[in-house]
């Protein structure tokens, strides 16, 4: 039977534990990607985008806010964001 040392040894290198599987999948992530998806929705979930943008679909803005069409709007703009960053990128 092997010793501790070696069992923990072992288990540190597979990364099969929640902090390994984290830190492998964050160094294939990249990051100015994420940053600028990040951007995306911070600008569509802005008033004044609402307002002229997503305003024009009818329903999807009801007394101000979204309603169950404006975040189907909204969804499909951030996909659309999403796919222009990766042609950008890649």
């Amino acid at each position: 039977m092997p010793s501790t040392k070696t069992r923990s040894k072992k288990r540190n290198e597979s990364r099969d534990d929640l902090g390994g599987l984290l830190i492998t999948a964050s160094s294939s992530v990249e990051w100015k990607k994420v940053f600028l998806l990040w951007l995306v929705f911070i600008l569509m979930n802005t008033e004044i985008f609402i307002e002229k943008c997503v305003s024009r679909f009818d329903g999807a803005v009801v007394d101000g806010n979204l309603a169950m069409k404006g975040t189907l709007v909204m969804s499909i703009t951030l996909v659309i964001g999403y796919i222009f960053i990766d042609l950008l990128y890649s």
